[in-house]
């Protein structure tokens, strides 16, 4: 390990919030100065897979990511986070503050909720779901961890579990699929208490990228951290120095196919985010599935690659790209410009429009259709989702069985365009009376992400490298792809926290780290 000194320099490969936190994390508690710290990304705004927005080449039509679900009991490196950045609309409240507050104010629309065919609601009752944690904590048993890590969820639990009301609420909310690390579901149910089992949900007042990113981004401007853009770090020198540990040496960068080579002095320091989950993503519209292009991934797999392949304790990046039929998900956006389709989804779960304040911005949060095909989940937040986006309003989708044909559709959900998206999600909601207006007034767009689901693959000891190697002394590790003992990823949690371990633990800072959740 290093430590700071005044005048050392910062390089913090990757745009995502693992990098936008470790900048955090230097200028608030190390005291370094902004215009010590640069931040190389290959693409032009930050947030990674929290990108969302219009884009420039269809801006009529929003793209968005699947909802994050923000687990109010295991977010402390988060709160943390967001606590001290102010939100762009008003300085004096946070983040953090505001995200409680829109999480607040929505009531029961921040609710996870399951329709089954006939579409009512099914009411979880709270022993049941007790007794289906119990039961699957038996059968994950307390193994060792690396011998659990290895292992499918579905090898170790039977297939009618896996199509319990409880699996399907626990697995769309933590992102699991029965092709996930049996390791990462034990870890996640050991999360909540027996008598409270299903976690408590935030949900930020604007997209993750408005309200999270973009503040983020600001914070660290104004304190002149440097974001240099369009730029991919293909590789990184490390090499041994003479006391046996290893260290940073030059980072080789690409920018408009021009290469170059930054060399890193005594006083340079590189915190380098691994993987991606947005690589190789697929687009399409109302007329276009998404069809994946020629496996090129991108340059921080492409970074950590060449890394393992000449540090064996780097990992083993492979594990989480060579199974892209069980890793791959696919999430779309509609954008409506009439109230129709939120007013019917709302009238679905017994809300009524989900207007509480007569604004027109209603929204219903959650709803997954139990028994579709696709295993189809709609997020619906409450408008505008984007910045100047009123009147149009949102709804976001995920489905989790790429393969199956839909019900209403005659296609697999990765087969399906646009339009035949909205027809499975107006044949599900059972929208008769005015399907027409919904079909002639919204849009979709669909996003395929090959590597989305690598954070929760199976995985061996090894595969993913610790935060901070052994023997670096000027360099670590951040993202979904760092060993974090007890944490799960695919989380915005996650990130942050490996940007604490890395930034603390390699400057040697003393200060705690919050333990990832664990209720027993």
């Amino acid at each position: 390990m290093g430590a700071y000194r005044p005048g050392d320099r910062f390089f913090l490969v990757g745009g995502g919030i693992a990098s936008l936190a470790a900048a955090v994390f230097l200028l608030r508690d190390l005291g370094v100065p902004g215009e010590r710290i640069n931040v190389i990304a290959a693409d032009e705004r930050p947030g990674g897979a929290l990108v969302s927005g219009w884009p420039e080449q269809r801006p009529a039509l929003a793209v968005g990511n699947a909802v994050r679900n923000l687990d109010a009991a295991a977010s402390a490196c988060l709160g943390d986070l967001l606590g001290s950045i102010p939100t762009l609309a008003d300085p004096g409240i946070s983040v953090f503050e505001e995200t409680v507050a829109a999480s607040r104010h929505r009531g029961s629309g921040a609710e996870a909720r399951l329709l089954d065919r006939d579409r009512r609601v099914v009411r979880p009752d709270p022993q049941d779901a007790s007794a289906a944690r119990g039961r699957l904590l038996r059968l994950l048993g307390d193994g060792p961890d690396p011998e659990l890590a290895g292992r499918r969820i579905d090898e170790v639990v039977p297939p009618e579990m896996l199509g319990s009301d409880f699996w399907i609420r626990w697995s769309d909310f933590y992102r699991l699929r029965a092709s996930s690390s049996a390791l990462d579901l034990r870890t996640t149910l050991l999360r909540r208490p027996p008598e409270s089992p299903l976690p408590r949900l935030y949900h930020s007042r604007l997209s993750e990228y408005e309200s999270i990113i973009k503040p983020l981004r600001h914070w660290l401007r104004i304190r002149g951290v440097e974001f240099t853009h369009g730029v991919t770090v293909e590789d990184m020198d490390i090499s041994d120095d003479p006391a046996g540990g290893r260290r940073a040496t030059g980072l080789h960068l690409v920018a408009h196919d021009r290469l170059s080579t930054v060399e890193l002095g005594p006083g340079d320091h590189v915190l380098a985010t691994l993987g991606s989950l947005a690589a190789d993503a697929a687009y399409g519209d109302d007329d276009t599935p998404p069809v994946p292009g020629p496996a090129d991934r991108e340059g921080s797999w492409r970074l950590w690659e060449s890394l393992a392949g000449r540090q064996p304790d780097f990992g083993r990046p492979a594990t989480f790209t060579a199974h892209t039929e069980d890793t791959a998900w696919l999430s779309f956006t509609l954008t409506t410009t009439a109230p129709d389709l939120h007013r019917h989804l709302g009238e679905l779960l017994d809300d009524g429009p989900g207007d509480d304040d007569g604004d027109g911005d209603a929204g219903v949060g959650l709803i997954t259709f139990r028994d579709s095909p696709w295993l189809l989940t709609l997020a619906v937040p409450r408008g505008p989702y984007y910045t100047g986006q009123w009147p149009a309003r949102t709804v976001l989708g995920h489905g989790t069985r790429l393969d199956a044909r839909g019900e209403h559709v005659p296609v697999t959900l990765r087969e399906a365009d646009g339009r035949q998206l909205l027809d499975e999600v107006i044949g599900q909601a059972g929208i008769e009376h005015g399907a027409a207006t919904v079909r002639r007034t919204t849009h979709g767009v669909s996003t395929l992400l090959p590597f989305a689901g690598g954070p929760v693959a199976p995985r061996a000891a090894g595969d993913r490298p610790d935060p901070v190697p052994a023997g670096a002394r000027n360099f670590a590790f951040l993202g979904q792809y760092v060993e974090i003992p007890g944490d799960v990823a695919f989380s915005m949690e996650y990130s942050v926290r490996s940007a604490m371990l890395a930034v603390y633990g390699l400057l040697g800072l003393d200060r705690e780290v919050p333990a990832p959740c664990r209720a027993g």
